[in-house]
């Protein structure tokens, strides 16, 4: 294998004396590490890890980083690995700590840019599982642009409830029974013990599987990576067999960029729509989108929604399924195959092949998870663009996951100005059925950081509300939130969007199969309210929050991305 010219081995910029002499420079310090004369010359390879003790996502990766670093030594590369702690949302969920989780992205994938530039890889090697940590890393990974391959780190097992499968958010939903009286307190602690058992992803098409699902069907990782459990021996096969290929990566001048194509782009688009994937996704993909240069707004995905088939139904649109039966059903290689003619499958992939060539082996029979394009579940996709009066730039919805009587729904707004406070009013008895919580100033400039609103919906649901109560905000929800649940709403209330005007009383008409949304008020009424609205004082000033409030863009345009690319 012949790898013409490795970026180690050059200083960028200097001129020829100055060069070498920087060469000599690295040598020597890279001599402190213990390199050999053989390793100066062998393409270095960064492993980038997002293990750390505090994430079930990430708590398992070392020995996948050992085992990609296997594959590299046996394909003639030198892996060097650094750390990129993964982020687990569920940590600080439900908390104003989790206004640090979309910033993170951002910085994070900044960090990795510094590292990759200033260290001068070669290659890399990426391992990350959860909500913002995989879409991070694929920005870090088109940002730098050298051969880079993808290791997701697998889901985590299911726990049982009363023959049921039991995710995390169950948890949040058995507290809305335990406050109902309808389990016991025995029957929560139980559930606490019994659900997360191992490390991975939450095993249900939340955000981490989602954006699991999407870096596979971007290309980035190998065939099969998203629905291997993460205690399997297999994940540890695929990371050995990915430490070897990012060495044919580099051989061939294969980079991101070349793989992350508009086609690649739209193809992840319908894949989230197909799997009923996670709200978050249409934040992640155009953040990804924004630094490869493309701009993808609300527009595209709802064209495409309308002319994508839900085709693949687990948790929560489908209470009984989780990741296992996804992967028992083919797992997201069925599910492209399912798709293909509406693909661009001219793609390429790190495989090296392009997407057709990787689907020419895949078999793929329709099931009870995983249907035929001419059986869908639904002839539109899971997620729905929303506009109107009260949302004119667009709102989002997961239809997937709303109830038949909801989908149309017209009712009197009861107005929050914080998660807590609806919660309150929710376990208290304020909020009346009937009625339709407006829950504001938690957008990206908002909040500041536009935190995942995940706690109100599911306590909702343990309440046996869902079909009672609706939700609209500016901020945004956890993958695993089910129920009628209208999130990102453009402009936001901090930027004195028509939801920072409605006052208790205000009647809202939602009409998700006409994609509308709107408060049933005059133009005038609208107008003479914003006269006299008042934009609040900033709630974070200084440190991460203050310069992603300043600096961020709206939900609506890049993905609420801070980066200027």
């Amino acid at each position: 294998m012949i790898i013409r010219e490795l970026k180690s081995q050059r200083i960028p910029g200097a001129k020829d004396k100055q060069a070498e002499v920087g060469r000599y420079y690295r040598r020597t310090l890279l001599n402190a590490l213990g390199f050999d004369e053989k390793e100066f010359n062998k393409p270095l390879v960064a492993i980038v890890n997002g293990w750390n003790e505090i994430s079930p996502g990430h708590f398992h990766l070392r020995a996948i980083a050992d085992a990609v670093k296997q594959g590299v030594i046996e394909a003639g590369g030198h892996p060097a690995e650094f750390g990129a702690a993964g982020l687990c949302d569920g940590l600080s969920v439900g908390s104003l700590a989790d206004r640090y989780s979309l910033p993170y992205r951002d910085v994070t994938a900044l960090y990795i840019e510094s590292m990759l530039e200033a260290n001068l890889f070669d290659a890399a090697v990426f391992l990350p599982t959860c909500d913002k940590v995989v879409p991070s890393f694929l920005m870090a990974a088109a940002m730098v642009n050298i051969p880079s391959i993808f290791v997701t780190g697998g889901y985590m097992e299911p726990g049982l409830f009363y023959g049921k499968p039991a995710v995390m958010s169950d948890i949040v939903e058995g507290f809305g029974a335990l406050e109902q009286g309808r389990i016991s307190e025995a029957e929560f602690n139980y559930m606490l013990a019994n659900t997360c058992c191992g490390p991975g992803a939450c095993p249900l098409m939340g955000t981490a599987s989602t954006v699991c699902s999407v870096a596979e069907g971007l290309g980035m990782t190998l065939p099969g990576n998203a629905t291997i459990p993460a205690t399997s021996s297999n994940l540890v096969k695929m990371a050995r067999e990915a430490g070897r290929q990012v060495i044919k990566l580099l051989a061939e001048g294969l980079v991101p960029s070349k793989i992350m194509s508009i086609g690649a782009i739209e193809n992840a688009i319908r894949l989230t729509l197909a799997i009923g994937g996670s709200t978050n996704l249409i934040l992640h993909i155009g953040a990804i989108a924004h630094v490869l240069g493309y701009q993808i707004d609300l527009n595209l995905w709802d064209k495409l929604s309308q002319d994508t088939p839900l085709i693949c139904k687990i948790k929560p649109s489908d209470p009984l399924k989780t990741m296992v039966d996804l992967s028992k059903a083919g797992g997201i290689q069925a599910v492209l195959k399912s798709l293909e003619s509406k693909l661009h499958t001219d793609v390429l992939t790190v495989t090296g092949q392009t997407l057709r060539e990787n689907l020419q082996n895949v078999y793929f029979k329709g099931n009870d998870v995983i249907r035929s394009i001419n059986n869908p579940f639904s002839s539109e996709g899971g997620l729905a663009v929303l506009k109107g009066n009260l949302a004119s730039e667009g709102a989002i919805v997961k239809q997937s996951a709303v109830p038949k009587e909801m989908m149309k729904f017209e009712a009197p707004a009861i107005t929050f100005d914080s998660e807590e406070d609806a919660i309150e009013g929710l376990l208290s008895g304020k909020i009346k059925d009937g009625e339709i919580v407006i829950l504001r100033y938690e957008g990206p400039k908002g909040g500041p950081g536009m935190r995942q609103l995940q706690f109100f919906m599911n306590i909702l649901c343990g309440m046996k509300r869902e079909t009672k109560v609706g939700l609209i905000t500016d901020g945004r929800f956890s993958g695993t939130n089910w129920g009628l649940a209208i999130g990102h709403v453009c402009p936001e209330a901090m930027d004195g969007g028509a939801i920072a005007l409605l006052k208790d009383g205000d009647r809202i008409k939602i009409d998700i199969p006409n994609r509308e949304i709107n408060v049933l008020l005059s133009d005038e009424e609208l107008k003479d309210r914003a006269r006299v609205w008042k934009r609040p004082v900033a709630k974070a000033k200084k440190g991460l929050l203050g310069l992603y409030g300043y600096m961020t863009s709206s939900a609506a345009k890049n993905g609420a991305c801070m980066i200027n690319y």
